[in-house]
């Protein structure tokens, strides 16, 4: 006996419903594709939306930074131009202003936007300017002082110099340098190396140096006329060197001198001329 032959699946059925069959199919499966490909669509626009916030934000993020380094270059150059100025009002301004920018320059933002190499670079720039200022202005004034007839010769260690001999920005710039020495904690977080501040041979009779913090810096200070000054509270260090100082009547009260000071001095009598 033989098996009668087995019919395929769609053979009992009238040709309209397998046309409707194979057009279900046909639907679903373009139905499957046409969803992924809009899943993917979907990611694609997603990831583009997402390219394009990150381009932006560092677009924000470049011009944010391009818009505070031409601030703080601007403050600077702002300063340096008023330290020439023939106006001692404008001189002030412009010794308050360079600390102001070295501050700034020692933010968060900053040093996150420039490097802490920089923020370290303007810090030590500027006492180097400072420096100057103080060197220029009262050996300028020294100078002056110490000729003319009639007028007692003036220099370190010796000698009175005659009222208004000096002027009131040297006061301001000791002011302001004191604010810069405020900065140890800032300087130490961008850079381990130790600042330098060079006052030596400087003419700072009767300055008021209250308060001063130089032992956390390498202070050359030697020959420096500190005759009068007020030293009060003043802090150095071994890292500082006053040899040939001239500290006569200076206010020393509180001041912290240890590894340094009257002992590495060669006080002269006022009014005496060196030998």
């Amino acid at each position: 006996m033989t098996s009668a032959p087995i019919s395929p699946p769609d053979a009992g059925k009238e040709p309209d419903e397998l046309h409707l069959r194979r057009t279900e199919v046909h639907t679903q499966v373009w139905t499957g594709i046409a969803q992924a490909v809009l899943s993917v669509a979907t990611v694609a626009a997603v990831l583009v939306a997402l390219w394009v916030a990150l381009q932006g934000q560092q677009s924000l993020k470049g011009a944010t930074q391009n818009n505070l380094e031409q601030a703080q270059d601007d403050q600077f150059s702002t300063a340096l131009t008023s330290l020439g100025s023939n106006d001692v009002t404008e001189r002030i301004a412009g010794l308050a202003l360079l600390e102001l920018d070295a501050s700034d320059r020692l933010t968060p933002t900053s040093t996150a936007a420039f490097g802490k190499p920089s923020a370290y670079n303007y810090y030590t720039t500027t006492l180097e300017i400072f420096s100057g200022f103080l060197h220029s202005h009262g050996v300028g004034s020294m100078t002056t002082a110490g000729t003319g007839g009639g007028m007692q010769p003036f220099g370190p260690g010796y000698g009175t110099p005659p009222p208004g001999a000096f002027s009131i920005d040297i006061q301001y710039a000791a002011d302001e340098i004191a604010k810069m020495l405020e900065l140890k904690n800032q300087v130490r977080a961008v850079s381990k190396v130790t600042p330098s501040f060079d006052v030596a041979n400087d003419e700072l009779y009767e300055v008021n140096l209250s308060g001063m913090n130089l032992s956390w810096v390498y202070a050359y200070m030697v020959g420096i006329d500190l005759r009068g000054a007020v030293l009060e509270k003043v802090h150095l260090s071994s890292l500082d060197d006053v040899e040939h100082s001239f500290l006569q009547c200076a206010d020393l009260r509180y001041a912290d001198l240890r590894g340094r000071g009257p002992a590495g001095c060669q006080p002269q009598r006022r009014g005496s001329l060196p030998r």
